[in-house]
């Protein structure tokens, strides 16, 4: 599930709000380890702000955007005894880079793109630890393609990949030890968006 809100201050500055919310399941493949299929899921919150640069003087023209947001993305599995997974939390401030432009004449179809790039970005374990210390890495890449069927009323398709990575070194307190832990993310979705 996912809910995207965006307030336009001004035809260029603008504020966005994202929850990203997925459910899933993944296989037990620690020898030993139950149960054999462990239940997990994610919650993303994006809040930022941004601006555009109009390339033309028409606010629907095209247009080149970017952002500063605070991200974060919480994956929690459940318990399996000896642990096999963890519960990982990846935050991090990132700089957007986008734009989208319309496709026909009549300004109903656009398409567009965005790249995030996160700076200095972090990730706490729970409820054992893999190692003494951790980096992470994060970025996240969208192409989106959007139809005007009304005033207010858009069909948005979108093309998410999202890589959240992690190294640990030293010596944790779980059973078993592990070098890294990665989450990548790849969601195609459909939606409506309504304009106020």
């Amino acid at each position: 599930m996912h809910v995207n809100g965006e307030m336009w201050l001004t035809p260029n500055w603008f504020l966005e709000l994202t929850l990203r919310q997925h459910v899933f399941t993944v296989a037990n493949n620690l020898s030993g380890s139950s149960p054999s299929s462990i239940n997990a899921s994610s919650l993303e919150t994006d809040m930022g702000f941004g601006y555009n640069f109009l390339m033309t003087d028409d606010f629907w023209g095209p247009k080149f955007q970017l952002s500063f947001a605070y991200s974060k993305f919480a994956a929690h599995v459940d318990e399996s005894n000896p642990p096999a997974y963890t519960s990982l939390a990846f935050s991090g401030t990132a700089l957007g880079i986008g734009g989208s432009f319309p496709a026909n004449e009549k300004k109903t179809v656009y398409l567009g793109g965005r790249l995030n790039y996160f700076f200095f970005p972090s990730v706490d374990e729970s409820p054992v630890t893999s190692g003494s210390s951790s980096t992470a890495q994060m970025s996240s890449f969208s192409l989106f393609g959007s139809y005007k069927l009304s005033e207010h009323v858009q069909i948005r398709g979108e093309i998410l990949y999202e890589m959240f990575s992690a190294s640990f070194s030293g010596t944790g307190t779980r059973p078993e030890s592990a070098s890294s832990a990665s989450h990548n993310v790849f969601t195609p979705a459909v939606g409506v968006e309504y304009l106020f």
